[in-house]
């Protein structure tokens, strides 16, 4: 019995419909389509769907230029109302598509006739507040949100129309600096300029617009009234004020992911750590002005945390490895990745052994605290993570199961990878299931040759 079915731009409809007569058992709950299929057959889809919990389409460019048309002929049983089982709706939207305010409508009347659905998912474009404010009073009974970008005044929108809210996301880019092709020059600008500001020539933030006095009395007014809603699960770039006002209200938050916040600081880690004690998740990517102190103050209030991924870190030390081995050792992922600033001044640091050492050894510090560790992705430049991997080759580690490890090019790096280590962990750790190793050939002394 066929229940779900996920339609991408390259499948071409004349399948779907010779799919449809013939499947008696057709039954399906999760449908995701492309505005690629013909109208006609997606129509036929839905009306052989009445058990329907999750619908998701996208649109692209040149494949449907009139997308309010499509929606009206394609969704009618959505549309009037008929999938009342109907949980999950999705989005994704591209700005080129024409009477985008239709579909805005089309979705407003969607909300208002399917007041099961708790999951809405718009993605591909901003939509702006007037236009917002009409789709959240349809959506009132949302607890997942997830929306392209959330400026401040969707933000306030957002936090005094749905009180059940449990999850809220935004899209974030994100981009590799660590490319070869592009590492060479930003060594190159960090070393032969101010380095206080790195930062701004390898960070790329969307723009958005700056809070303004308004906004902290609109917080203060909804606050007073008790409208927001606990949230547990949080992915969104944000801004200080935010911080300030929101934060110390969430005290339920469960899973915390920071990424591009190019103006918060340590300050405000420790603020939103202060007030969010359950914190099982925390990701922090690309956040040029968190340092070393908010690894250590993460560390040190939460010991129960499960997971921490630290992507593009601009400043990290042994001392905060030695933070996180110390007391989260219930750990069970840790990913480290190191910004491009980071990896010039570990390449001066790896011909200095007396710095180096510490920082090896502080990781296998952690690998031996914490036992119950079953995913570790390292991104480092050189031979640092020469001896991390010889290292639990050798003493083993008996819950890990994912390991990642990329080892970034540098111009100090003579160290070869040689293919023994791959028998050494193979053998230490037993229950490992996959292995990602990203390495440039040339450095390496592997017998791929088996």
């Amino acid at each position: 019995m066929i229940r779900n079915i996920s339609c991408s731009k390259f499948l071409k409809h004349q399948y779907l419909t010779i799919l449809i007569p013939k499947t008696k058992s057709l039954r399906i709950t999760h449908l995701t389509i492309h505005s690629s299929i013909q109208s006609p057959t997606v129509l036929k889809l839905l009306n052989r769907s009445p058990r329907l919990i999750s619908f998701k389409v996208s649109f692209t460019s040149g494949s449907c230029r009139s997308g309010a048309k499509w929606m009206r002929n394609a969704l009618g049983p959505i549309i009037q109302g008929k999938r009342k089982n109907l949980k999950e709706l999705g989005f994704y939207l591209t700005y080129n598509i024409k009477s985008i305010e239709e579909i805005f409508s089309l979705i407003i009347i969607i909300g208002n006739q399917c007041p099961n659905i708790d999951s809405l998912i718009i993605n591909g474009i901003t939509i702006a507040n007037k236009y917002f404010k009409k789709i959240a009073c349809s959506f009132k009974n949302l607890i997942k949100l997830h929306l392209h970008t959330i400026d401040h005044k969707n933000m306030l929108t957002i936090l005094s129309t749905f009180p059940k809210l449990k999850s809220l996301s935004e899209t974030i880019s994100s981009h590799n600096y660590h490319h070869p092709n592009n590492l060479n020059n930003y060594q190159n600008y960090y070393r032969h300029n101010n380095r206080s500001n790195y930062q701004n020539y390898y960070y790329s933030v969307s723009h958005r617009p700056n809070i303004t006095n308004s906004f902290h009395d609109d917080m203060k007014s909804i606050i007073s009234i008790n409208q927001l809603p606990i949230i547990e699960s949080l992915r969104i770039q944000i801004q200080q004020p935010f911080v300030s006002y929101f934060i110390p209200t969430q005290t339920h938050l469960k899973h915390l992911e920071l990424s591009k916040c190019i103006d918060l600081t340590d300050n405000d880690i420790a603020i939103i750590i202060e007030w969010c004690k359950k914190l099982d998740s925390i990701i922090l990517r690309q956040c040029p002005k968190f340092t070393d102190r908010s690894i250590i103050t993460i560390a040190k209030n939460i010991p129960n945390l499960n997971h921490l991924r630290l992507m593009e870190f601009p400043h990290i030390s042994h001392s905060s490895i030695i933070a996180i081995s110390d007391n989260c050792r219930s750990l069970k992922t840790f990913e480290l990745s190191i910004t491009t600033a980071a990896i010039v001044r570990f390449d001066e640091l790896s011909i200095k052994p007396i710095i180096k050492a510490p920082f090896n050894s502080s990781f296998i510090r952690l690998l031996q605290n914490c036992d119950k560790l079953i995913e570790l992705s390292l991104e480092l430049p050189g031979s640092f993570g020469n001896q991390i991997l010889n290292s639990l080759g050798i003493k083993g580690h008996k819950s890990l199961k994912i390991l990642k490890y990329s080892r970034i090019p540098n111009e100090y790096c003579d160290e070869l990878l040689d293919s023994k280590f791959i028998n050494m962990l193979s053998n230490g750790c037993e229950n490992l299931r996959v292995f990602n190793l990203k390495v440039e050939l040339s450095k390496t002394n592997l017998d791929v040759s088996n």
